[in-house]
């Protein structure tokens, strides 16, 4: 997938932070709001979330220095929750790494698609369908909102069959409607 705009300050972060990734066989996929964004949904947002296949975190904190990243939290948490990291001097914007815990985040890696901003910035995100289907699941009106702006920013490159299996496997086919007004 193509996008033809100049690639903004977060854009170069996660870019950057992707070829890192990329160097080292570490796969993953960049999901939640950052998507949305970046495909341009008129909002800001001050991270970018990715997640991970990856079992060891001094390898992602060897990874991360290597490119100047440092971590904001502490890196044990990665194996709990997520771990966030910076490029100094400044804490935002920054990055969240969650290790793929669940067969949605196994599924978002597995099945991931490249996305090249202006030929300048290119980096892997989880699957549009499974995307909105999961923003659906969410719910808040942020959440819904990014749903329906990328439905509506890439419809006709979607499945909409994927976007019903993942709806219901959520429990949320009740809010497609969501998606068609």
């Amino acid at each position: 997938m193509h996008l033809k705009r100049e690639p903004n300050e977060l854009d170069l972060m996660v870019g950057r932070f992707a070829k890192e990734l990329e160097e080292d066989d570490i796969k993953y996929a960049v999901v939640a709001g950052y998507v949305a964004v970046a495909l341009g949904r008129p909002r800001t947002t001050e991270d970018a979330d990715f997640i991970v296949v990856l079992d060891d975190v001094e390898k992602l904190r060897k990874v991360m220095g290597r490119a100047g990243f440092e971590s904001l939290t502490d890196l044990n948490e990665f194996y709990t929750t997520s771990a966030r990291f910076y490029l100094p001097p400044k804490i935002l914007p920054n990055i969240e790494v969650k290790k793929a815990k669940t067969s949605h985040h196994f599924y978002a890696v597995e099945n991931r698609i490249r996305l090249s901003i202006c030929g300048k910035v290119e980096f892997y995100i989880g699957p549009l369908e499974h995307q909105i289907a999961y923003k659906l699941y969410l719910g808040s009106p942020k959440d819904l909102e990014d749903a329906y702006f990328i439905w509506e920013a890439t419809k006709d490159l979607l499945e909409w069959g994927l976007i019903e299996q993942w709806a219901k496997e959520l429990g949320v086919e009740d809010r497609l409607w969501y998606l068609k007004e």
